[in-house]
């Protein structure tokens, strides 16, 4: 993975879309409430989630969430 190189440890990769199916345009909300969620319920591996996402068709999307506080 591409973005490995450019954060510290500890680094951990988890696929909503590969468990549950398509997401579409619902995958990045979906990415901030699960990292919204795990911030709140102090199971955050890092104080820091990057979200990536794309579509079949060329669109790509970014996000990072921080942890409050």
């Amino acid at each position: 993975m591409r973005t490995q190189q450019l954060f510290c440890d500890p680094q951990q990769l988890e696929c909503p879309a590969q468990r549950i199916g398509a997401l579409g345009a619902a995958a990045m909300p979906l990415h901030l409430a699960i990292a919204s969620e795990a911030f709140a319920r102090g199971f955050a591996p890092h104080p820091c989630a990057v979200s990536l996402a794309g579509s079949d068709g060329g669109e790509r999307a970014a996000m990072v969430v921080v942890a409050p506080g």
